[in-house]
């Protein structure tokens, strides 16, 4: 074969032979969350990465996956648990506001929203932006995924934000499952109503039958403000312990060392130390209160119902209330603002700016103020009750508090709302004096 025929082969040859195979990635170990979601696993496509969180997080995003798609030649996506706001559609609806109203705040919007996947887009004369997040609820606890893409991406991160989330899986015992690896206590789990009470065997059981009294009348008392069914399927948890240093390590905080009860919104959950022979009822009442609100609506941050129920919870559970139901310790300046005319209405707490942490800023005022419109709304009158219920319509769906606020607002007028507000408040807060018979004292 002459030298020209083997050189005009060389590039058949090439051609012919077989490329090398693309290395197949090796089997991802199933990625298991922290916190409360201790327990679920998530398993994404092989050739996605996990990177947890650098401090492992009790709540919220734990990590990310990151790695490439048909569409995407890479991308990262957050990973997380959550059960400050409680199941899958009100997560959904929570995610949709959030997005809308605090990452892209006035932007051109729409929105997708169902219970396993959310999709929000924004438009303005510079970019076309996507946000996807998949959703699965996995016993107590939601799992999120969650990105953000160029418009014309959407259908694929919508695609593989619900594919992963849809592989979470829960093992094992998601009511005790969630606590530190570290404590090591034996829980007792006894149905009591409505509720579940488990214990580690360090409180005496006519201590626990009291403190289920006391829970159970803060949460008769959220009904009747806010309604008597649950968005969860699953029965709130109170947790019961003699021990404080087991109560202060399982709340996360230090500075309980005086306080018997505390509502842990993270876990969805009453934690419960008693302290000698005395019960805190008014303490443990004001935190019932916050958990009842929170299963009642699904979140925990509910302001202003969640601050006004604690405080007229922890008045209903001490012979000190003040005007049938104030909290002694803030009754002066609630009615000295009621007097005065100076406490924000019920339809001007709703019209503020924001809601979310709403005792951050001058919280003895809020307080008084938030304690005065639910003792408002607990009496029934007709304004009330229409904002009321649509505040609880906007929390239900959107899961924030300012939705809620909306909600509540669009209903009624700012006049009649106010008039019917002070025709309740004026005589109670400043009665009119006994007439003195002539010659009397």
């Amino acid at each position: 074969m002459s030298r020209l025929t083997i050189l005009l082969a060389l590039p058949v040859l090439a051609l012919g032979s077989p490329r090398p195979a693309r290395a197949e990635p090796a089997p991802l170990t199933p990625i298991r969350l922290q916190g409360v979601g201790n327990g679920i696993t998530l398993l994404p496509d092989p050739y996605f990465r996990w990177t947890p969180a650098k401090k492992e997080p009790r709540a919220g995003v734990m990590g990310t996956v990151a790695g490439p798609t048909r569409e995407f030649e890479n991308i990262e996506l957050y990973v997380g648990a959550d059960r400050r706001v409680l199941t899958a559609p009100v997560s959904a609806g929570y995610e949709a506001y959030r997005i809308k109203h605090e990452v892209e705040k006035g932007e051109n919007q729409g929105a997708d929203v169902k219970p396993e996947l959310v999709v929000v887009r924004i438009k303005n004369p510079f970019r076309e932006l996507v946000y996807a997040t998949g959703l699965k609820q996995v016993g107590r606890t939601t799992v999120f995924v969650r990105g953000s893409t160029e418009k014309k991406n959407e259908a694929g991160l919508a695609k593989i934000v619900a594919s992963i989330a849809s592989t979470a899986k829960g093992v094992g015992d998601d009511i005790d499952g969630w606590l530190p690896p570290e404590v090591k206590s034996t829980w007792t789990h006894t149905p009591s109503g409505e509720l579940m009470i488990v214990d580690d065997g360090t409180v005496d059981a006519a201590k626990i039958a009291r403190i289920v009294k006391i829970v159970a009348d803060a949460f008769s008392l959220a009904k009747r403000v806010v309604g008597s069914s649950s968005v969860a399927t699953f029965p709130p948890v109170v947790r019961i312990t003699g021990k404080h240093d087991l109560f202060e390590h399982l709340s996360g905080r230090r500075d309980l060392s005086g306080a018997q009860a505390y509502h842990l919104d993270i876990a969805a959950e009453l934690l419960v130390s008693p302290k000698g022979d005395d019960l805190d009822a008014p303490g443990i009442a004001a935190e019932a209160a916050k958990l009842a609100v929170h299963y009642l609506v699904g979140v925990a941050d509910a302001d202003p119902i969640r601050t006004g129920l604690s405080r007229m919870a922890a008045a209903a559970a001490t012979p000190e209330a003040v005007a049938g139901s104030l909290l002694a310790s803030g009754a002066e300046l609630a009615l000295a603002r009621a007097r005065k005319k100076e406490a924000k209405t019920w339809y001007r707490l709703l019209m503020m700016g924001t809601l979310s942490g709403f005792l951050g800023e001058d919280a003895d005022t809020r307080g008084a103020d938030a304690e005065l419109a639910v003792n408002y709304l607990v009496a029934g009158t007709a304004i009330g009750k229409t904002s009321i219920t649509g505040w609880v319509a906007g929390v239900k769906k959107w899961g924030h508090c300012d939705a809620g606020a909306e909600g509540g607002v669009a209903p009624i007028d700012l006049q009649k709302g106010d008039n019917e507000y002070w025709a309740f408040w004026t005589p109670r807060a400043d009665p009119p004096k006994k007439p003195v018979k002539p010659g009397g004292k």
